[in-house]
Parts: structure tokens; C-alpha cells; sequence
């Protein structure tokens, strides 16, 4: 005989979640908790019946009670996540504009990095630079550079190279 399920304390608020649930995991996880509390299923049936494995499941019981117990929200979409982030979203997006108002045009990136410390106060890597001015649609500044050896040259300066014709005959065929 299989043991009765457990989490009583969490049904009401698989009942709240079965009626707002917007996606299909929040009602599955709803359906994870109800369906074994108030139907009396199995942890076999529950899976079958919201097409889960019976390790996910027991995962989705478990995870609601975590949340249930510590009143945390939901977990969130791994674009959310800034695990190791430096600064929220909105205060990178003014430091960039402050920043990039006090340098002239065709600053390189080198020039922004300390000025961008100075107003977080820690050091950072270049290569934060790039990830922030890219994560803000800013284009990568970089001097505007021209090799000396690059002649430009107009139109007119142009002139045609002479070909000799006497090598080249072009009416009769080579032989080879």
C-alpha cells in the first residue's frame, strides 16, 4: 500500500494557481499538487495525467512546497538572471550616457573604461566595457584610423596602364 501524499498546507494555493495560471508549467505544477490531494493519485497517475516523467513530478511537488515555505517568487527565465552583474540594467544605461557625454566622438573603448570605474568604484575588464555598450545598443567606439601608406586617389588622378599589344595577339590562337 502506497503511502498518502503529502502537502495538505500547499493545496490552497495550488487552487489559487490552478485558476491564474498563465502558462502550461504553472498549471502543470498546480495539477502536480492537486491532483494526488484532492483525487487521491498516484504519483504514476499524476504524471501520466499532466505528461510529465515521475522524477519531474515529484520535482514540481517539491519546488511549490520550497516556495510555499519561503515565500520566494517564482523562479526565473534565464534571461533574467544577472547573476554576477555590476550594476542593474538602469543604472548601466546612465552611466553609459554620462560617460559617453564627456568623451569626444571616436573614443575608443580604452578611454571609456576608466572613467565607467570611476563611477561604479571597482575595476572592471575591457571586455565589460563592450558587454555593457552592447547590452545598450551603443556602437563599439573606435578611432577613426587611416594607414599612411594608403594613397587615395581621385578619378582624374587615375591614369590607364599601358599594355604592349606586340606580345599579346589576340586574333590568332596560342600553341601549346
Amino acid at each position: 500500500m502506497a503511502r498518502k501524499p503529502g502537502g495538505m498546507e500547499h493545496l490552497a494555493a495550488a487552487k489559487k494557481l490552478l485558476e491564474k495560471a498563465k502558462t502550461v508549467d504553472e498549471l502543470r505544477t498546480a495539477q502536480a499538487i492537486a491532483f494526488p490531494l484532492m483525487f487521491g493519485f498516484s504519483i504514476d497517475q499524476t504524471a501520466t495525467a499532466i505528461g510529465r516523467s515521475v522524477g519531474i513530478t515529484c520535482k514540481m511537488r517539491k519546488n511549490i512546497a520550497i516556495l510555499e515555505k519561503s515565500k520566494k517568487a517564482t523562479p526565473r527565465q534565464k534571461q533574467e538572471l544577472r547573476n554576477r552583474a555590476i550594476a542593474t540594467p538602469e543604472q548601466e544605461a546612465q552611466i553609459l550616457t554620462e560617460v559617453l557625454s564627456q568623451i569626444a566622438e571616436g573614443s575608443s573603448a580604452s578611454k571609456l573604461k576608466p572613467l565607467i570605474e570611476e563611477k561604479l568604484g571597482r575595476k572592471i575588464s575591457l571586455g565589460t566595457v563592450y558587454n555593457m555598450l552592447e547590452r545598450h545598443k551603443h556602437y563599439k567606439p573606435a578611432p577613426v584610423k587611416k594607414s599612411p601608406k594608403i594613397q587615395l586617389f581621385t578619378v582624374e588622378d587615375w591614369e590607364e596602364p599601358e599594355i604592349e599589344t606586340e606580345h599579346y595577339r589576340w586574333d590568332e590562337p596560342d600553341d601549346y
